[in-house]
């Protein structure tokens, strides 16, 4: 895995490449989805990538939305983009889980209020049976207040 990250960027051409500049980065490391030819860019797409939502976003029409959508939940499925994990606590106080994908964003402040199990300073457990566990990939590049973790595979 290579160490560069590239961002999958959703917004107005115009203001996608002015975000771009402000960063300093390169057009290799910006996949563009504009608000009317969205969907194009995320085709066949691999390696690691963080999301970035322009305001402009919100002129894209429905469609393109839906369909971009669509593939941003593929590329967070196969783990080219961070994505989230849904638990479940139950009244006997263990945790199940109902959905997580392979990379997850997670804040330090529900670190921080992690039960013990939960989190050891390197592994972070979702269940209570230890079936999902995660490792710290890196911050997050775009929030200093979020880590990206990439799950552990027995």
């Amino acid at each position: 895995m290579s160490g560069r990250i590239r961002y999958i960027v959703c917004g107005l051409v115009r203001d996608i490449d002015v975000w771009r500049r402000q960063r300093g980065l390169s057009p290799r490391d910006v996949i563009p989805v504009s608000t009317t030819q969205g969907g194009q860019a995320l085709r066949g797409l691999s390696g690691r990538f963080e999301l970035v939502v322009l305001e402009s976003w919100s002129q894209a029409t429905p469609d393109t939305r839906s369909w971009v959508d669509a593939n941003l939940a593929v590329l967070r499925r196969v783990g080219h983009l961070p994505g989230e994990a849904i638990l479940t606590r139950h009244d006997d106080g263990t945790v199940t889980v109902d959905h997580a994908d392979p990379l997850i964003r997670v804040t330090r402040k529900l670190l921080d209020a992690a039960e013990p199990w939960a989190w050891n300073g390197e592994t972070l457990t979702l269940d209570t049976a230890g079936t999902y566990r995660y490792r710290e990939l890196r911050p997050d590049p775009l929030d200093d207040r979020v880590l990206i973790f990439e799950r552990i595979h027995p």
